[in-house]
């Protein structure tokens, strides 16, 4: 996992995984990333899709995928209707579905942020390297 921040001071992260294809045939394989608020003050969903990319693989070749994404992509609207991503931990995973997990990455957000709706990403950037 790597946290940069873009020219809002937003926090972006991005998280990497390599992916093999182990079997005797050319395939396809969907890579989705996943996130949770561990601890929001209202209910949220249990897990969040955070982005997905698909992946065309020869038998035996591997690929390594990154994605990246805003933190304020978990904002939510709080009790007083503004838009924010609260302190606390966060889990990020990569899985098969949401039921998967293949690789997991723990996430801790240092200050309750306030943010621009409007300015907000809705999924993941994704990149692929061979």
């Amino acid at each position: 996992m790597n946290v940069t921040r873009d020219e809002d001071g937003m926090e972006r992260i991005t998280m990497s995984i390599t992916v093999k294809n182990t079997g005797n045939m050319d395939g396809d394989e969907v890579i989705e990333l996943y996130g949770t608020d561990k601890r929001a003050s209202v209910i949220r969903p249990a897990k969040e899709l955070i982005g997905f990319k698909r992946v065309s693989l020869k038998a035996g070749e591997c690929t390594n995928v990154s994605m990246t994404f805003r933190i304020d992509q978990l904002a939510f609207v709080d009790l007083s209707g503004d838009w924010i991503v609260e302190e606390g931990d966060f889990l990020f995973f990569f899985g098969k579905d949401c039921n998967t997990p293949v690789y997991e990455m723990e996430y801790h957000q240092n200050q309750t942020l306030v943010i621009d709706h409007t300015k907000r990403d809705f999924f993941a950037k994704s990149t692929e390297r061979r």
